[in-house]
């Protein structure tokens, strides 16, 4: 399931409602004006016309889209860069919306009275924060862009030549094209420096927090945790390490879930979109092939450690907590940390509830580090 910031319009879609009737020019302007970039990026797909008239007057129309798309400090990304506009330059910003809401709502709440670790999304001392966890959606779409590359181009030559009439063909072919995928996926990392590496490991550092685990049941309200065996799940090693499944699912789905669930779609829908997506996606796959889609997370994130010079001493240097020193010493916010909230309304958490016969002490979203 692709967005439609990563969708192209088809050619059938096109001629199919390029036969609708036509509207003035200036009266599509105007609408192209009040849509954000889903939802531009929709009408390119469906129409001709409106392609064509995208196309022609995107310089205009892409600042419009981007003031109702995006927090206003994101924006300082699309005018330090150009005064010239294109639909490609919004799709850029997508990652630092994703890091904006991820750094304003990281660790919202503490147990025991412990005050938050946040920075507003509009406030200047976060910019710096913002920048390096952006880096890292930017790593991280490259990480799922490659997974579409080889799933679109995959052809029979590449695949283990053997027996269709085995029951085994289809787990093995699959198991050869995640094969592809993980060896070019490794030599894409090993062409990064050292600074985007650590700045993909604090991104997998800060994602964690999005993951919750409810105390035993909670009826049917929220998807159960059927990812990994154990009694618990350590959000912040097994995601960083690459040891749970999550990590193979964040990959594989890329940047549009989280943004679909923050930003895009409506709150009915939003709410539990990554949870029941994972769950759907983990039940239609072999057990077989998720053992080894779990292996090669486990393989891949070493990689990355290695090619970043980063050793399992070094997390210690890496952990989000130490970009607020204010809260470490128990003072209030300096003055460039604090601004309104204008993101209270995003559904950040994939809510899960334990598996059958486990109890958590305490949900796993304010277990401390």
């Amino acid at each position: 399931m692709e967005s439609p910031i990563d969708q192209k319009a088809s050619p059938n879609q096109a001629t199919e409602c390029s036969q609708s009737p036509r509207l003035p020019w200036d009266v599509l302007i105007e609408i192209a004006h009040h849509c954000r970039l889903d939802e531009l990026r929709v009408l390119t797909m469906v129409s001709t016309q409106m392609r064509d008239l995208i196309d022609r007057y995107i310089p205009t129309i892409a600042p419009a889209v981007a003031h109702v798309t995006f927090s206003k400090r994101v924006l300082q990304h699309m005018y330090d860069r150009s005064n010239f506009f294109h639909y490609k330059q919004l799709r850029e910003l997508v990652p630092h919306q994703l890091a904006a809401i991820l750094v304003n709502k990281h660790r919202i709440a503490y147990s025991n009275g412990r005050p938050v670790y946040r920075i507003p999304a509009e406030a200047p001392g976060g910019d710096y924060l913002r920048k390096r966890v952006a880096n890292g959606w930017d790593i991280l779409r490259e990480l799922y862009l490659i997974s579409q590359d080889v799933r679109t181009s995959y052809t029979e030559d590449e695949l283990i030549q053997q027996d269709r009439r085995s029951p085994r063909y289809s787990l093995d072919a699959c198991k050869m094209e995640e094969d592809i995928i993980q060896q070019r996926r490794l030599d894409y990392v090993h062409g990064l420096c050292s600074h985007q590496i650590r700045d993909y490991i604090l991104l997998t550092t800060l994602l964690p927090c999005i993951f919750s685990m409810s105390k035993a049941h909670v009826g049917d309200e929220y998807e159960p945790w059927i990812f990994d065996e154990g009694e618990s799940f350590d959000q912040l090693r097994s995601f960083r390490d690459g040891t749970t499944w999550l990590s193979w699912f964040v990959l594989a789905e890329g940047l549009h879930i989280f943004w679909a669930q923050w930003w895009s779609l409506p709150p009915d829908l939003a709410q539990h979109h990554i949870a029941r997506r994972a769950v759907h996606t983990y039940k239609v796959l072999d057990p077989a092939l998720v053992d080894h889609q779990r292996s090669l997370m486990k393989r891949l994130h070493d990689g990355i450690r290695d090619v970043g010079g980063v050793k399992l001493a070094d997390y210690g240097n890496l952990k989000p907590h130490l970009y607020f020193p204010h809260v470490i010493k128990g003072q209030r916010p300096p003055k460039d940390h604090r601004a309104p909230e204008t993101l209270q309304h995003v559904l950040l958490h994939a809510n899960f509830r334990c598996p059958d016969g486990v109890e958590e002490p305490f949900p796993l979203i304010i277990s401390p580090w």
